[in-house]
């Protein structure tokens, strides 16, 4: 069975559950800065959150991809199953890496003299750890649940899950104070709220897997899964090696510890405000089908992206932003003023980050992953050529290269794919036409 050419409405009822999850979900990555920075050594434990977060989120990159993976290739109760143990696979590495870091001197070399953080910085990222080693293998059920309940367009569901997850994430900050301390109590927080939200996922998916076939056609091979999604993991790495690079280069500033502190709770910010650009990605692969589909994402795209961007300015070129930095995230002053300036710079970010994951959601639809992996290097280019101001300049604010090294990374990478995509009308021979499109689909 097709379906006709998608409507405005179509990404709009896909995409709005989407905004309120990523919402939903920065807002429990600020909620732990903003208990972290109400407790004793703020600067240091926030400095320690963020570069053990970071290191977290890159090596974890080959299970961030397992949505859109499983969104391309479910197709039966056994695919589903395979795609499970696929991301299982995936997760294998990642913990390696994690516990080598918290467990042996390469964590003291890495986050001492690689990222320039002091020894009680060291100390704390070190411990915590541990406790994003454990969110590895949890991921794989969220995602699995994420993919199932995305085919079937109920994203509503996923809202709801990250909603389980942010009360849970309140009563876990409550209790682990009273046994834990410094950044491990964010870390263990977050990866319980995160298991909390994947039993809630799974149970919500159930039916959808049920509803499956057992099985159709011979299984998809795991070199397949490969084949398609290194390319995504080594995009979705670059992305976590940004963040990584930057804080390298902050590291080398006159203040490390001020500006790693600053540009973690900056970089929390932006995220709740801008994150849901990010599932333009999500949208592009499950809606686009045909040139009708495409035109269609296009305007959606604008209009999201215009909406972003207006926020962005909207609260932090106000009075807004002393509110939210001052009795919101209960900022020191001197962590507020370091970061007020750049953080008018977000609504740039809202540009390029929106548009680099609408030109990545068409790449994945249309399964060509190759070119990911060619601007996964361009980012980190951009970012090592912003970053080395940090090495003639060691007074700079650590923030101001932060984000103009994280707009530029995405901002080169939206000018490789809109070259790969439209450059010479490319984009109407790569998707076909309605009618072509339904010929495919049903192999007449």
């Amino acid at each position: 069975m097709t379906r006709p050419p998608i409507t405005m409405k179509d990404p709009t009822w896909f995409f709005m559950p989407l905004i309120f999850t990523a919402e939903l979900m920065m807002i429990s990555h600020s909620i732990i800065h903003g208990f972290l920075a109400r407790l004793e050594a703020p600067t240091v434990t926030l400095a320690a959150f963020s570069i053990a977060f970071i290191l977290h989120g890159v090596t974890g990159s080959p299970l961030w991809v397992g949505p859109q993976v499983a969104i391309a290739f479910i197709s039966d109760r056994r695919s589903v199953l395979r795609l499970f143990w696929f991301q299982i696979q995936a997760a294998l590495a990642p913990t390696a890496v994690m516990l080598a870091v918290s467990w042996t001197p390469a964590g003291e070399w890495l986050y001492a003299e690689f990222m320039g953080a002091s020894a009680e910085v060291v100390r704390q990222a070190q411990q915590a750890t541990v406790y994003f080693a454990l969110v590895f293998f949890v991921v794989p059920f969220r995602n699995t649940a994420t993919a199932l309940i995305m085919l079937k367009r109920r994203t509503a569901l996923i809202t709801l899950g990250t909603l389980v997850r942010l009360l849970s994430l309140g009563g876990s900050l409550y209790l682990l104070p009273f046994w834990f301390g410094g950044a491990s109590v964010g870390a263990l927080a977050l990866f319980l709220c995160i298991a909390v939200e994947s039993l809630f996922s799974l149970a919500m998916a159930r039916a959808f897997y049920l509803d499956l076939p057992g099985q159709r056609g011979a299984p998809v091979a795991y070199g397949e899964l490969w084949r398609f999604s290194w390319p995504l993991m080594l995009n979705q790495a670059a992305e976590g090696a940004v963040f990584f690079l930057i804080n390298f280069f902050l590291g080398r500033l006159a203040r490390p510890d001020l500006a790693l502190a600053a540009f973690g709770v900056m970089r929390g910010i932006q995220m709740l405000l801008l994150s849901s650009l990010r599932n333009l990605a999500q949208t592009a692969q499950t809606l686009t089908r045909s040139r009708e589909d495409l035109r269609v994402m296009l305007r959606f795209s604008f209009w999201v992206v215009l909406a972003h961007s207006l926020i962005a300015l909207l609260v932090f070129v106000t009075p807004v932003r002393w509110w939210l930095l001052y009795t919101v995230m209960g900022l020191s002053r001197e962590l507020a003023e370091y970061i007020a300036m750049p953080l008018v710079l977000s609504f740039v970010v809202a540009v390029f980050w929106g548009y680099s994951s609408l030109f990545k959601g068409l790449m994945i639809a249309l399964r060509r992953t190759g070119s990911l992996a060619v601007t996964g290097f361009v980012r980190i280019a951009v970012v090592i050529a912003v970053g080395s101001v940090t090495l003639i300049a060691a007074d700079i604010n650590g923030a101001l290269v932060g984000v103009l090294a994280f707009a530029g990374a995405f901002a080169a990478e939206c000018a490789v794919l809109f070259w790969q995509l439209f450059l010479g009308g490319r984009a109407a021979s790569l998707f076909p036409a309605h009618e072509e499109a339904t010929e495919k689909a049903t192999g007449e």
